[in-house]
C-alpha cells in the first residue's frame, strides 16, 4: 500500500513539473522595426511605362515578342509555344502594333477577341505607347 501511495505521488510530481512554466513570458523589449502598410491603388503611386514604337520594334521574336494593342505594350514572349491556337497571328505582331490582329482575329474566326481574352491580356502589360 506504501508502495502505491509513493508511486501515485511520485508520478502527481513528476506530472506536475512537466506542466509547470520553465520561467515567465518573455515582455517585448522593443517596438517593431518595420510596419506594413496596405497597399495603395492611388494613380500617384503607380508610375506608367512608356515605350517608343522603335523599342518595341526591338521585341520581335517569338521568344522576345512584344506587341502594341490599342497603345498599350504588351510581352507575350513564349504565350504562343503553349499552345495558344493564335500563334501565327501573335508572332506576326511580335514587334508591332497589332490592334488590328487582335481585333479582327484575321488567321482565325474574324471576330474580336472576348471578354476573358482581353482580361487575360492585362497579365502581360508592360506599360503604354509613347504618343
Amino acid at each position: 500500500m506504501t508502495r502505491s501511495l509513493i508511486t501515485v505521488v511520485s508520478l502527481g510530481l513528476i506530472l506536475a513539473g512537466c506542466t509547470a512554466p520553465a520561467s515567465p513570458p518573455a515582455e517585448p523589449t522593443a517596438a517593431p522595426t518595420q510596419v506594413l502598410k496596405p497597399l495603395s491603388t492611388a494613380s500617384a503611386d503607380i508610375t506608367t511605362q512608356i515605350y517608343s514604337l522603335d523599342e518595341v520594334a526591338k521585341h520581335h521574336t517569338p521568344q522576345d515578342c512584344w506587341l502594341v494593342i490599342r497603345g498599350k505594350v504588351y510581352d507575350v514572349s513564349g504565350f504562343g509555344e503553349a499552345g495558344h491556337p493564335g500563334k501565327v497571328a501573335i508572332y506576326q505582331g511580335c514587334g508591332t502594333d497589332a490592334t488590328t490582329l487582335f481585333e479582327t482575329r484575321p488567321m482565325g474566326s474574324g471576330t474580336p477577341h472576348s471578354a476573358n481574352a482581353r482580361t487575360k491580356l492585362d497579365g502581360f502589360y508592360l506599360g503604354d505607347l509613347a504618343q
